[in-house]
């Protein structure tokens, strides 16, 4: 995982949920983050589309549910393109 995407995805989650960034862990996941819910997801969604120039399709939003999950998806739309 590239340090400075996985960092900036920290901040998207942390703006969406009204968080510090430091209250984000790296595994932080929709499962772990109380507050990160389908409302927020679409919101973190949204962030993450605009600050790295994606567009994600419908299945993959259900699919990017964890800082993890949403650096790998933005590194494969940075390979592809």
């Amino acid at each position: 995982m590239s340090d400075n995407i996985t960092e900036q995805v920290r901040d998207i989650i942390a703006d969406a949920l009204e968080l510090p960034t430091a209250s984000v862990p790296l595994n932080a996941s929709m499962e772990t983050m109380d507050g990160w819910d389908s409302i927020k997801q679409l919101t973190i969604v949204m962030a993450v589309e605009d600050a790295f120039d994606l567009q994600l399709e419908p299945e993959e939003i259900a699919m990017v549910t964890s800082i993890a999950a949403i650096v790998e998806r933005i590194e494969h739309g940075a390979r592809a393109n």
